[in-house]
């Protein structure tokens, strides 16, 4: 038989996380079939497996979609393209938080193609983060703020040093590093 064997291949998904806690969203993955198979049927398995987004040049800033937490990793199976089809999807739901965070990634892996070849084996899913960040906050503790929120007055003891205290909180979560630098 002359027919050309058919090639699969996967789409990449970018997709918003959404910022309530409980909400999802939806990324589809297309998977297509270069051409019909002459048998009429071909198939593929696939899987989602966590993986790491580098976000500029420095480790420090990845992060790693989690399955069950950022994202609900799919059951591994196989998808199968009947007589005249050629396109199929498979749908990864990405789970809402509140938390500043770095974008995330996942992959959704095809592999052990049966009547047909694999062109592109692994879909890149990034979910992007819209959280604000948070907002640190230095509040004295003891001490009388004055009109200008940076200054501190205290009233000095005789002959000694009195210290002043602070609270340093965060608005909101994250799970990025928080450095507060501060010059007395």
């Amino acid at each position: 038989n002359d027919d050309e064997v058919p090639s699969i291949s996967i789409t990449d998904v970018t997709i918003v996380e959404p910022t309530a806690t409980g909400g999802n969203a939806y990324a589809a993955f297309w998977v297509t079939l270069s051409n019909q198979h002459y048998l009429g049927l071909v198939t593929v398995d696939y899987q989602t497996t966590d993986a790491t987004l580098i976000d500029g040049s420095t480790s420090d800033r990845s992060a790693t979609a989690g399955a069950g937490f950022d994202y609900v990793g799919l059951v591994p199976g196989t998808l199968s393209f009947g007589a005249g089809e050629t396109e199929k999807f498979l749908t990864v739901t990405i789970k809402g938080d509140d938390i500043d965070e770095y974008d995330e990634a996942f992959y959704v892996n095809l592999f052990n193609p049966a009547y047909s070849t694999i062109r592109d084996d692994r879909g890149y899913g990034i979910i992007m983060d819209t959280d604000a960040a948070p907002v640190v906050r230095i509040d004295p503790v003891g001490g009388q703020p004055s009109p200008n929120e940076f200054m501190v007055h205290v009233n000095e003891g005789n002959y000694l040093t009195q210290g002043v205290n602070f609270d340093v909180t965060l608005t909101g979560k994250t799970s990025r590093t928080v450095t507060v630098t501060w010059d007395a």
